[in-house]
């Protein structure tokens, strides 16, 4: 009997311990003289129609004593200040809240004016490859819902990053209720994505009983080397000229905006420089090769071959130049 009445003893102990436990965890959750002050202050700026001032007093009582009520204070003055996608953000918690809970009349109010920010609030639907690591709106973290991102009505500036691919910039027009589609192909970032492999210019051995090659040979050689370079840059320039191509018809998928015609230019300035190279490089090898000809002389018929190649590589994209003489 005396363990069974010190099991009983130990049992009340802790039922005790727990509840005074509870009860400072309550008494601590209470409002203090801070925040009464705070929220007085902040019903006086939103009675005034100073809504900015209003906003900061409620965010700063919400940060002393979060509550269902001053969620609500958040919410209308937001509304007010035309930021929609904060008002139905608080609203909503508002209306989670179970401290401070609202009265049956607060809450159909609040309902109200929440359905009545949601008309004003445009989505923004992104289908983004690869998917971005950050999605700023204005500079700032955009509140997403739903896989969509939440816009207040006007002009916005919408930026998409992910690692080891170029942030890109798109201007988004909102309107309250609508949903928009950006559909963008992140390009990646060239100084981590070119890796040109090096170039190879096998000369051929030298030797001292070498016949018939003089001037001429010498500078065959140093043009042939020249249009190999040149055709480098080609391939080089012809790889960006077109990635830079998919992604404006990715991106704009018709006729671009105004804004991209600096990138247009951009491209068609590559293409056109690609296409000069190549040509360069033709003529180039082609003299070359004239002119080692010429300056070889009467050398031996069974002289090795000698070969002139580069490979090229960006990204996925390869391309191998080779001349055989």
């Amino acid at each position: 009997m005396s363990a069974r009445h010190g099991a009983v003893t130990m049992v009340a102990c802790g039922l005790t311990l727990l509840s005074v436990l509870l009860g400072s965890a309550v008494a601590h959750a209470q409002p203090t003289e801070e925040y009464e002050r705070v929220i007085a202050e902040a019903l006086a700026e939103f009675e005034a129609g100073h809504w900015v001032e209003a906003l900061a007093l409620f965010s700063r009582a919400n940060d002393i004593y979060p509550n269902a009520r001053v969620l609500r204070g958040i919410g209308m003055a937001s509304f007010e200040l035309r930021d929609y996608v904060s008002a139905a953000q608080a609203l909503q918690q508002a209306l989670d809240s179970t401290e401070r809970a609202l009265t049956p009349e607060q809450r159909s109010a609040v309902e109200e004016l929440l359905s009545r920010s949601t008309q004003f609030v445009g989505r923004l639907r992104l289908e983004v490859h690869p998917t971005p690591d950050t999605v700023l709106v204005d500079g700032r973290p955009g509140v997403s819902a739903d896989g969509v991102v939440l816009l207040n009505p006007g002009s916005h500036e919408v930026t998409l990053s992910a690692t080891g691919f170029r942030s890109v910039v798109r201007t988004v027009e909102s309107t309250g209720g609508a949903e928009v589609l950006v559909v963008v192909s992140l390009t990646p970032d060239a100084g981590e994505q070119v890796e040109p492999s090096p170039v190879d210019l096998t000369m051929p051995p030298t030797s001292s009983d070498e016949r018939g090659r003089g001037p001429l040979w010498t500078l065959g050689w140093a043009t042939a080397g020249a249009g190999a370079a040149a055709g480098v840059a080609a391939v080089l320039t012809g790889v960006f000229a077109q990635r830079m191509h998919d992604d404006l018809d990715a991106s704009c998928g018709g006729p671009c905006p105004q804004d991209r015609q600096a990138d247009i230019d951009r491209g068609t300035r590559l293409a056109r420089t690609s296409t000069g190279l190549t040509f360069t490089s033709v003529a180039a090898l082609g003299a070359g090769v004239a002119f080692i000809v010429l300056g070889r002389g009467n050398a031996d018929a069974d002289e090795p071959e000698v070969r002139v190649s580069t490979d090229v590589g960006v990204g996925h994209a390869a391309a191998r130049l080779q001349v055989r003489f």
